[in-house]
């Protein structure tokens, strides 16, 4: 940065005079906004869920928990088969059980999220229409 203080219209002149010659120039600029906001955040949060919903999340989550769903009970039933044809008392490793479970918990809870999304689109169509 020089010392010398030059007008806006001596540098305009000369970044005009430059550019008129064929040279390339760049001007640094530095810019500060200082009025508020057009949306308010509560606004610009409801346009980014009306984007998510959009995006039909409850198909992807309905699809994606029944398959979680399945594979949790399928798991089950194998350790069901597993625990009939053995002979011990319990299950062969006595937290076998509690994955499978966790897998179909979770698996409910995806499904019901699918379903809670594709209510609030039913909403949203209905309020948008008037």
């Amino acid at each position: 940065m020089s010392l010398v203080e030059y007008s806006s219209s001596f540098i305009a002149s000369t970044v005009l005079s430059r550019r008129l010659a064929g040279a390339r120039v760049e001007v640094p600029v530095v810019v500060e906004e200082h009025r508020e906001s057009l949306e308010a955040l509560s606004r610009k949060a409801g346009n980014k869920l009306e984007d998510l919903l959009s995006a039909r999340l409850d198909i992807v989550a309905g699809v994606l928990g029944m398959l979680i769903l399945l594979a949790g009970a399928s798991w089950v039933l194998l350790l069901a088969l597993e625990k009939v044809e053995s002979s011990l008392g319990g299950f062969l490793n006595p937290y076998s059980f509690l994955s499978p479970m966790l897998l179909f918990m979770a698996g409910i809870q995806i499904v019901i999220f699918a379903l809670l999304a594709n209510l609030l689109l039913q909403v949203r169509w209905e309020v948008s229409r008037g």
